[in-house]
């Protein structure tokens, strides 16, 4: 899956790049880049389970969410997630997501052969709310669907 689509869409580790020894991967990390945006983009490391989630305000409290979820590694600054539940339909390709991550300045950084993107930790209280899954097509057009197994 290229890193341009993963930032479309949220086991304490050994961590990469300049970072120091209190930075770890688990926790929520999000895309702040356009404040303004409607939309929310991030990354969620819970024990060795990493979720992909994209999510989309449709009201005050409403939206619709894109997820993707599945098991991750690191080792070093490699970063490898095999994708075993979506949202979406994922290619076989699109399963398999290997970039390389570092911490700068406190935030996430991840790479790829076509990307570089900084996310930054989400110390923030859940908000409740009524959120729809499915899938965001190329035209950022929703469909319906369940979180399933691939």
């Amino acid at each position: 899956m290229k890193l341009a689509f993963a930032v479309l869409c949220i086991a304490t580790l050994g961590c990469g790049g300049n970072s120091s020894l209190s930075d770890t991967l688990q926790g929520t990390w999000i895309d702040t880049s356009d404040p303004a945006a409607i939309c929310a983009n991030g990354l969620e490391f819970s024990g060795a389970v990493m979720k992909f989630i994209s999510l989309c305000a449709t009201g005050n409290s409403s939206g619709n969410a894109q997820e993707s979820d599945g098991d991750f590694t690191a080792d070093g600054s490699h970063l490898s997630v095999h994708f075993v539940r979506s949202s979406c339909a994922l290619s076989a390709t699109d399963r398999q997501w290997d970039v390389e991550y570092s911490f700068v300045s406190g935030k996430l950084r991840l790479m790829d052969t076509s990307a570089v993107v900084l996310l930054e930790r989400d110390n923030a209280e859940p908000l409740a709310g009524a959120f729809t899954f499915g899938c965001f097509d190329s035209t950022g057009t929703f469909s319906p669907r369940p979180v399933t197994p691939l």
